[in-house]
């Protein structure tokens, strides 16, 4: 079995905690690929409430649209669909 580092992703100053982009992007496949292969739903958002990751079956099961499942939306912009059909306004 495979054991992913700790990795921080590169951003706008370049790739940091000594791992080169290219290492980071084939770390985040390998965090992509076992993520969207569970069977159960999953996300994760950071300190300011944004998403990291979320697979398939989580967007399934709340009948979410796939645009608001993109890394970076704000959980705000995830629960507004699931408000609304609750509602009866969506």
């Amino acid at each position: 079995m495979r054991r992913l580092r700790n990795v921080a992703v590169a951003g706008p100053r370049g790739a940091h905690s000594g791992v080169s982009a290219e290492e980071a992007r084939r770390e985040r496949g390998y965090l992509d690929t076992a993520v969207n292969n569970m069977p159960i739903g999953l996300v994760m958002f950071d300190a300011g409430k944004r998403l990291i990751v979320g697979n398939e079956p989580y967007r399934e099961m709340y009948g979410l649209p796939a645009e608001v499942m993109k890394r970076g939306t704000h959980l705000r912009q995830i629960l507004m669909p699931a408000v609304g059909r609750q509602s009866g306004r969506g």
